[in-house]
């Protein structure tokens, strides 16, 4: 890793590199994100499924917002707690 003095930078020059460090670590994340998809994709037809049978087997089931049974006497107004 090269080192080099952040401080002889002017604020134009720190701005670009900030912009370059982003997007290196967004394209390091994507690139990692496409391998563990590769892998997990390659384990799961192993086994026989697809991604998509796998999360359809996790997937929580979803309920329908409940409706409050109770309001307070002095302010009826219906208020979510979520």
């Amino acid at each position: 890793m090269s080192k080099f003095d952040l401080d002889v930078l002017s604020l134009e020059d720190l701005k670009k590199l900030q912009k370059q460090v982003a997007k290196a670590i967004a394209s390091y994340e994507a690139r990692q994100k496409a391998a563990a998809f590769k892998k997990v994709d390659a384990i799961a037809k192993e086994l026989g499924y697809s991604l998509s049978d796998l999360a359809e087997f996790r997937a929580a089931p979803k309920r329908p917002a409940s409706i409050p049974k109770y309001r307070h006497p002095k302010n009826r107004v219906q208020r979510h707690r979520w």
